[in-house]
C-alpha cells in the first residue's frame, strides 16, 4: 500500500497510462482510415470494370449508385471541384465530383448506343474499339 503512495510509482504509472491511451487512439485512427483507403479502392476497382465493360452492366451501376454518397463522403474536401459547364457564364462551386461522375457516363451510354447501335469498349490503354 505504501508502494501506491509514493510520488515516483504514481508519476510512471500516469506516464505509462497516457501512451497506452495515445497508442490505442493512434491505431483507432489507422484502422478507419486504412478501412476507408479499402472502401475506396474496391470503388475505383468497380467503376473501372464498369467502364471498361462499355457501361452495360446494370448490377455493377447499382452497386456503384449505392456506393457513391459513401465514396464521396470519404474523399471530404478532395471529393469536391469548382466546375464551370461548357459555354457557360457561371460557376458551380463545391461541385461532387462522385455523385455527379454517372450522371454524364449514362447519357454518354444512351448516346453510344442511339448513334452507333452497339456500345464503345474501352480498352486499359483508354482506346475506343467499337463492336
Amino acid at each position: 500500500m505504501n508502494a501506491l503512495k509514493n510520488p515516483y510509482v504514481i508519476f510512471i504509472a500516469t506516464i505509462f497510462s497516457l501512451i497506452a491511451i495515445g497508442f490505442l487512439r493512434s491505431y483507432s485512427i489507422y484502422s478507419g482510415i486504412s478501412k476507408r483507403l479499402e472502401y475506396l479502392h474496391k470503388f475505383r476497382n468497380m467503376f473501372i470494370d464498369w467502364c471498361n465493360g462499355g457501361f452495360g452492366n446494370r448490377e455493377l451501376y447499382t452497386s456503384l449508385v449505392s456506393m457513391s454518397p459513401k465514396a464521396q463522403a470519404v474523399m471530404g474536401k478532395w471529393g469536391v471541384m469548382d466546375y464551370r459547364p461548357p459555354f457557360a457564364n457561371y460557376m458551380h462551386t463545391n461541385w461532387p465530383i462522385i455523385l455527379n461522375a454517372f450522371s454524364p457516363c449514362s447519357l454518354f451510354c444512351v448516346n453510344a448506343c442511339r448513334i452507333t447501335g452497339s456500345l464503345a469498349r474501352f480498352k486499359a490503354d483508354g482506346n475506343a474499339e467499337m463492336s
